[in-house]
């Protein structure tokens, strides 16, 4: 018979065929939004993964491994000034000796524990810009204790009284931004504006990230950091820093009834292995990395899932249709690579559908990364090439089913 008499004899049965890729509209659209879905998806899983990495890499300036943090808050009818010196003193003695201790310090605030101040000064020099800052009060060896080097000049001594010249020791990052090129051991700077108190700097360390870990801290606008001797400027809310050759959290009664002997009434909290607080700046970036990433996985399996059965459904409706083209001669690999490329021209539609949503999307990205760029060519290429892979090997078992058909079988149930 005429074999185009014999296809238009199809009627219903292969409307929905592999002839052409309008057909079925509906399930290929649904396709293409899955594909589409699933690039956007992958995307934000790949660069929020990536901006994680990014956040375990930064080195934070201090070492947290080892360090065991505490918080006390003395009375304020039962301690003046003298008396907050006197207690850190004795309680700096009675930790220092406990076994396994290493090293101990007392300060205002450690860091990324949520506890900081901040005030104004002016450089000398500078009188006319006054620069907000944050305040630390540190006892001498806090720098040691937290692995913060010491660069240029001297730390904060026992020397450093409430009757001696007050001092303060600046980060590198503030040397750099107000002193190029030049040293910041011996400069002056005035606390609160240009008639305040005089303070000379007597030494610089490597800028640690007391807050978070990804700020900027040499931007041309960055507030700096700046320790104090804790004898020449009392605090009553104090931080215990105990470094040890144990796990941290061996310490807690210790140190604990270390403070109770000193005083039953002054409560300790906020007790952490610092290490823990470390972790926790990042846990939300990782939350957020991993919700994403099981999400897209998921848009991913159901791309691929719906590409198959779409592929399948129309192998199925044009089984008659696959018969007549071989057994007018088409091989089975012509007829395997005819349906590998529908579905895989349904994927290209959704790819390029989804890199256009996710390339919309990154304003939004990019508040939540660091380190990367929300338009990363690597992230966009590897989850292209995802998609792709995927989309060919859902694509291949309808395919390999439709080689396999019998033209001779499926004409004489005809």
């Amino acid at each position: 018979g005429d074999p185009a008499d014999a296809l238009k004899a199809g009627g219903r049965a292969a409307s929905g065929g592999i002839g052409g890729v309008g057909r079925p509209r509906l399930q290929q659209g649904i396709v293409v939004a899955e594909v589409a879905m699933a690039i956007v998806l992958l995307v934000a899983a790949g660069l929020l993964a990536r901006s994680f990495a990014n956040r375990l890499g930064v080195d934070p300036g201090f070492r947290a491994d080892d360090v065991l943090a505490l918080r006390i808050a003395l009375p304020r009818d039962r301690y003046d000034a003298d008396a907050q010196r006197a207690f850190g003193d004795e309680l700096l003695a009675r930790v220092r000796e406990l076994p396994d201790v290493t090293d101990a310090a007392l300060s205002s605030d450690l860091p990324l524990r949520g506890l900081t101040s901040a005030a104004m000064l002016v450089v000398d020099g500078r009188e006319d810009d006054r620069i907000r800052y944050y305040v630390h009060k540190v006892t001498p060896g806090f720098f040691r204790t937290l692995g913060i080097t010491l660069v240029a000049g001297r730390d904060v001594a026992p020397t450093d009284r409430a009757d001696t010249p007050p001092v303060a020791v600046v980060t590198e990052a503030m040397t750099k931004r107000f002193w190029p090129g030049g040293d910041a051991v011996g400069r002056r700077i005035r606390l609160g504006s240009a008639g305040g108190p005089e303070v000379t700097i007597v030494g610089v360390v490597r800028t640690p990230r007391l807050r978070d870990l990804t700020s900027d801290l040499g931007a041309p606008r960055a507030e700096p950091d700046v320790y104090f001797p804790l004898a020449q400027r009392g605090d009553r809310t104090l931080e215990i820093a105990v470094r040890s050759s144990m796990p941290p959290s061996s310490l807690t009664r210790t140190v604990r009834e270390a403070v109770a002997a000193l005083d039953a009434g002054i409560p300790v909290y906020d007790v952490q292995p610092l290490a823990e607080a470390l972790r926790q700046e990042s846990a939300a970036s990782r939350f957020g990395s991993a919700a994403m990433g099981s999400v897209s996985l998921l848009a991913l399996a159901l791309a691929g899932i719906g590409i198959y059965g779409l592929l399948a459904f129309l192998v199925s409706l044009g089984t008659r249709e696959i018969a007549i083209r071989m057994a007018l001669g088409a091989g089975a690999p012509r007829v395997q690579r005819h349906v590998v490329a529908q579905g895989m021209t349904l994927v290209a539609i959704g790819v390029v559908l989804g890199l256009a949503g996710a390339l919309a999307a990154r304003r939004t990205l990019s508040s939540q990364l660091f380190g990367i760029s929300p338009t990363d060519p690597a992230t966009l290429g590897i989850v292209t090439a995802t998609v792709l892979a995927a989309a060919l090997l859902a694509s291949w078992w309808p395919a390999r089913r439709a080689a396999s058909v019998d033209p001779q079988t499926v004409l004489r149930g005809e």
